[in-house]
Formats: C-alpha cells, sequence, structure tokens
C-alpha cells in the first residue's frame, strides 16, 4: 500500500497522473453538485478551482472537456465566482 500512495504522491507515471485527475474531479463533482458548497463559502474564484483541476488535463484527457463544461455551468450558476477583470487605469 505505501509503495502505491508513494507513487502517488510522486505523479510520475501515468497510472499516478490518472490518479491524480480522479481525485481532482471528486471535489469539482461534489461542489456542482451541493449548489456551490465550500465555493461558496470561501468565495473560491474559477481561477483557483481551475489551477487545482488542472492535472485532468493531462492525466485524463478525455474528461478534460468535461471538466471545463462543469466550471462554465458552475460560473453560470453562480456557484463559482468569475476571475474578476484586470482594469488597467
Amino acid at each position: 500500500m505505501r509503495l502505491l500512495w508513494d507513487e502517488f504522491e510522486a505523479g510520475e507515471t501515468t497510472t499516478a497522473k490518472f490518479a491524480a485527475a480522479l481525485d481532482r474531479i471528486q471535489p469539482l463533482l461534489h461542489n456542482q453538485q451541493t449548489q456551490g458548497g465550500t465555493w461558496r463559502i470561501h468565495g473560491i474564484r474559477r481561477d483557483q478551482v481551475m489551477k487545482r483541476v488542472a492535472p485532468v488535463e493531462t492525466g485524463a484527457p478525455e474528461l478534460w472537456p468535461f471538466v471545463l463544461q462543469l466550471i462554465d455551468d458552475c460560473v453560470s450558476a453562480g456557484y463559482l465566482e468569475e476571475v474578476p477583470s484586470q482594469t488597467a487605469l
């Protein structure tokens, strides 16, 4: 069991990258199903979620379009804050 955990933590093998991708999808699905859940409590923004789920793009590329659509849907529903626009002064 320890060897598997070490492999996951190292994140170098294809299996570890896939496991990391699935590990990042679960909280995304949870927050979507709870209408923003902890995102709303803590004022989480889209850019923060994008950074957190980034391993999905390489670890499970077939799921990446689904993840992007889910995030878009959460922003549209008001479950997730959009990144504030940068305004030049």
